[in-house]
């Protein structure tokens, strides 16, 4: 592998970037490899775009952690929505000590209405009733 690195790295022109990556097998290799291949096929307009709105995703995602580590209290946290950007957030060092809870909420659109009954849906209790 080393001497394929080694090789790869010859062929990129002066001042050039070479960008390798290792990753470790999961459930989710297949659509990473959807997404690279649309990458690199894609043309010089949609990679800008690509990147732009990857920036304000990860913009979004530090502001949410920023804000999260002013506002929370301790105890356990009710998270959902976006599974990737809750992660991205919760990875947020100051982050790290919540422990997050069931059940993950639906959050198809945070309107104030939708983000309403989430906070309604946090805070209740649910009961199983198993009869003896």
């Amino acid at each position: 592998m080393y001497r394929a690195i080694e090789l790869a790295t010859e062929l990129v022109a002066p001042n050039g970037v070479f960008v390798f990556a290792l990753y470790r097998k999961t459930r989710l290799c297949w659509l990473w490899l959807r997404e690279k291949r649309w990458y690199m096929q894609a043309s010089p307009s949609q990679q800008r775009f690509a990147r732009r709105r990857d920036n304000q995703a990860r913009q979004a995602n530090e502001a949410a952690a920023d804000h999260a580590a002013r506002i929370l209290r301790r105890g356990p946290l009710v998270t959902g929505g976006d599974h990737v950007a809750v992660d991205e957030v919760l990875a947020d060092p100051r982050l790290r000590t919540y422990t997050v809870v069931e059940p993950w909420l639906p959050v198809p659109d945070p309107r104030r209405a939708v983000l309403d009954q989430a906070i309604r849906d946090a805070a209740s209790v649910r009961v199983r009733v198993v009869n003896a």
